[in-house]
């Protein structure tokens, strides 16, 4: 028997994602409860950001199964679109596209690059304390709700926004083989990932929505400059602090090419997309 909408507030599944939101001391991350912060993030990384998502080959990749869940004709929602990695790729290929977002930075910048797309407008807010009264063909967002605490108004907002379609894509495991072996060689503690794509899906279940899943195998190079770098970046997870240090550089370094002076990592994980056609219920 499917749980009434106010008993899902705290079902057992709720309450696992609201956990794995927490930091790993238990504290609440300060950017989760405080706009403010969020967004001063958001300025801060935004003016050091060097990557270009243009020319990422994983993220042409997504941008591909993503579009494919949409039409030509569509008037779209995304939520939480960050930097805009699907953005443009999507104004460029519907007919209409709003965004929102709580980050004022993050819709400045979004605005610079748009380069005046009349399609492209942008909504400042915070996506499951919204009440909408505008529909739209589909709602999607893409990894977005990692410090969504309000999870389940936050699905149900898809739900009602949306007429055709609702779509999250979430990125999800596996971790890095090099942290596996570090766990399972060195017995380190090691920071899993706690929030994932079957959450979302259990959730949904709890509401009554009956939601389809698409599993998308990612594979992804990163490279870095240097060998300070490489160990670092890649050994943020592990919560011990004993740790032998060549040992875990020997371990690491197995999953590692060196090519023309840069180490390039390349490991596996998979983009979840989950997708349902809206259910009518009563508000």
């Amino acid at each position: 028997m499917q749980l009434t909408k106010f008993s899902v507030y705290e079902s057992d599944r709720v309450k696992k994602w609201q956990e794995g939101l927490k930091e790993w001391d238990g504290s609440i991350s300060e950017r989760m409860i405080n706009d403010r912060a969020e967004d001063e993030f958001w300025q801060q990384y935004l003016e050091k950001m060097s990557f270009n998502s243009v020319n990422d080959p994983v993220v042409k990749q997504l941008q591909q199964e993503l579009l494919a869940f949409l039409n030509p004709n569509d008037s779209v929602m995304e939520i939480g679109p960050g930097w805009g990695n699907y953005t443009f790729s999507i104004a460029d290929y519907v007919k209409e596209l709003t965004c929102m977002d709580c980050s004022p930075s993050i819709i400045r910048y979004l605005q610079t690059q748009s380069d005046a797309r009349s399609n492209l407008k942008f909504i400042e807010g915070k996506w499951e304390y919204e009440r909408l009264t505008d529909n739209y063909d589909a709602v999607v967002g893409i990894n977005c709700f990692y410090r969504m605490h309000n999870i389940v108004d936050g699905l149900l907002n898809m739900n009602d926004s949306a007429n055709r379609l609702a779509v999250i894509g979430m990125s999800t495991g596996p971790e890095k083989p090099h942290y596996v072996e570090l766990h399972r060689k060195l017995g380190y503690e090691i920071k899993w990932r706690r929030k994932e794509y079957i959450d979302l899906l259990n959730i949904l279940y709890e509401l009554g929505i009956y939601a389809d899943c698409k599993l998308v195998p990612i594979t992804k190079t990163v490279t870095y400059e240097t060998y300070e770098d490489l160990i670092k970046k890649n050994s943020t997870k592990v919560l011990s602090k004993d740790i032998d240090k060549l040992e875990t550089e020997k371990i690491i370094l197995q999953h590692v090419k060196k090519i023309n002076g840069r180490y390039e990592y390349t490991y596996q994980y998979h983009m979840a997309f989950i997708y349902w056609k809206p259910i009518k219920r009563t508000r």
